[in-house]
C-alpha cells in the first residue's frame, strides 16, 4: 500500500462531510455557501419570517429545499435587496 492509498483510506475512514452543490437538500453546514449570509444573520431573518424555514429531516436534524433558497434567492436579487 503507498502513501496515496493510506490518504484515501484515512479519508473515508473519517467520513469528512463534503459539500454538494447539486443536492436536493441544504443541511445547516452549507447554507453559508449557498446564500452568502452568516448563521446569526440566518437565525434572525428566520425569526422575522424573512428567510424559509427548514424541513424537519428527524429529531435534531434540518435542511432546507435547495429550491425555496434559490427562489428566496431571486427575489432578493429582484427587490434590490
Amino acid at each position: 500500500m503507498n502513501a496515496q492509498d493510506t490518504a484515501v483510506t484515512q479519508l473515508k475512514k473519517r467520513r469528512v462531510p463534503v459539500f454538494d452543490p447539486t443536492a436536493e437538500i441544504v443541511p445547516p453546514r452549507d447554507l453559508r455557501r449557498v446564500v452568502g449570509l452568516a448563521n446569526v444573520t440566518v437565525w434572525r431573518l428566520r425569526r422575522a419570517g424573512l428567510f424559509p424555514q427548514p424541513l424537519r429531516l428527524s429529531v435534531g436534524r434540518i435542511g432546507w429545499r435547495r429550491a425555496d433558497l434559490e427562489a428566496w434567492l431571486s427575489e432578493r436579487k429582484r427587490v434590490g435587496r
